[in-house]
């Protein structure tokens, strides 16, 4: 009886042991949602503002610096990219706060930056 008692106890704890080192081994699934796609450095800019775009995947994607009644709209389509950097000017720009959006594999994202002098 002792023996069916330690071999069950035996069983059933590294049933539970090799259901962890499974679970572990699972890769940890990011969702898209989860990560920030678009960042800028420096958020206020006398000079240049630096974008940065990061994917996953090879995407097509769309960046786009709202306009205002004293500067048109600036966009750039850069097609099937993982990562992309650009230095924008905004010496052209008047002192004030400035939205950039990111469209583009089914990411929606807004980043704002001051110019100020």
């Amino acid at each position: 009886m002792r023996t069916l008692i330690l071999v069950l106890s035996l069983l059933i704890t590294s049933e539970y042991v090799f259901a962890q080192q499974a679970d572990n081994k699972k890769p940890k699934q990011q969702t898209s949602k989860d990560k920030q796609h678009l960042k800028l450095y420096p958020t206020e800019a006398t000079d240049y503002v630096n974008v940065y775009v990061e994917y996953d995947q090879p995407t097509d994607f769309v960046i786009i610096i709202v306009g205002s009644p004293l500067n048109n709209e600036q966009k750039w389509q850069i097609k099937a990219k993982t990562s992309y950097q650009q230095s924008i000017d905004v010496t052209q720009l008047p002192t004030g706060s400035y939205t950039i959006t990111l469209d583009g594999g089914g990411v929606h994202e807004k980043a704002q930056f001051t110019v100020k002098r």
